[in-house]
């Protein structure tokens, strides 16, 4: 423990009197103007097959009978199932809450 100590200080002095920043002519800017790019470039590569993909599954679904069962459900809704619709979605937000709560606290 006594040479980690001894350690601790020596760099704390040696911190201290380090030199100001060194000035890089921009080096820094080219270098994270340059990472932003390929980030960029990253994305298009996933994004676009993904959207492609997307489009294609979408494509070959019946959507005609989709918005007709949509049509029926929305034309049956009475207020009980509304209500408990409700519920369903005040309790899935209080379970999200929760989670992230336990999660800012470290408790899982």
């Amino acid at each position: 423990m006594n040479k980690t100590n001894d350690f601790d200080q020596l760099l704390a002095q040696n911190l201290r009197k380090a030199q100001p920043y060194i000035p890089d002519d921009g080096f820094s800017a080219v270098v994270t103007r340059q990472l932003a790019k390929q980030r960029q470039r990253e994305r298009w590569f996933v994004g676009l097959p993904g959207m492609v993909i997307t489009l294609l599954i979408v494509a070959q679904l019946p959507v005609a009978s989709l918005t007709r069962q949509v049509w029926y459900w929305a034309a049956n809704v009475d207020i009980t199932s509304l209500i408990a619709m409700g519920a369903m979605g005040v309790f899935i937000a209080l379970c999200g809450c929760a989670i992230w709560l336990a999660r800012e606290m470290k408790l899982i």
